[in-house]
């Protein structure tokens, strides 16, 4: 087993999450402004919770579509090319 230091023990998680925190403050730049509709058109800011959850819905959408293209390519694996995994014979 190894003796892992505590420094090691931070950075293991510490990395990741800043990873993560990095993407989700940059993924503001690629986000549309809001734009208010009428004669005195202009930007409006938005709140704190309005940019968190455009933030989270175009992670959480991106991550759904990785997944479900992950998933389509396991299944069709896991159906046609492995049968004798389940010890099912190829022809019955």
């Amino acid at each position: 087993m190894v003796d892992w230091s505590t420094g090691l023990r931070l950075a293991g998680p510490g990395i990741p999450i800043l990873a993560w925190l990095y993407i989700f403050y940059s993924l503001g730049v690629v986000l549309p402004p809001a734009r208010q509709d009428g004669p005195f058109s202009h930007v409006v800011p938005r709140s704190l919770t309005e940019e968190c959850v455009l933030r989270i819905g175009a992670m959480g959408v991106t991550l759904m579509a990785v997944l479900s293209g992950f998933g389509s390519i396991c299944a069709g694996w896991e159906t046609y090319l492995a049968p004798c995994r389940y010890g099912l014979p190829l022809f019955m």
